[in-house]
């Protein structure tokens, strides 16, 4: 964040406060740089769906987050990378896509075979 960034002062309840330092420290963020990630974070569309397909010369899936279709054959699925950035926070990486996953969208994407491709935060479980 440069200096000559404009602030903004708000008041929040002590323990939201107490949350974001706890999760700038695991995170190795400052206290700003959380807030601002947790802010960024919370414009982004949360839809997420994953609808398969049997009747294809293969089997083939329809991953849709927010306004993104991903559509592949299962022998494709490994292209599909994620990246565990924080607790419940991942990046979904395929060719010029890239977007943020939540913990329980990543993990039905892994267990379609998508690719793990590590955490900053702890070993895969």
């Amino acid at each position: 964040m440069a200096r000559n960034d404009p602030q903004m002062n708000l008041r929040v309840p002590v323990e939201l406060k107490e949350k974001v330092e706890k999760a700038a420290f695991e995170n190795g963020r400052t206290i700003t740089a959380e807030a601002i990630y947790r802010l960024e974070k919370s414009f982004y569309v949360s839809f997420f769906r994953i609808t398969k397909f049997d009747d294809m010369k293969e089997p083939a899936a329809s991953i849709e987050i927010g306004p993104i279709t991903i559509g592949l054959f299962q022998s494709k699925y490994k292209e599909i990378e994620l990246y565990e950035m924080s607790l419940n926070s991942w990046i979904l990486s395929y060719q010029a896509v890239r977007c943020y996953l939540r913990d329980a969208d990543a993990k039905q994407l892994l267990k379609l075979g998508c690719t793990y491709k590590g955490s900053n935060i702890r070993d895969h479980e």
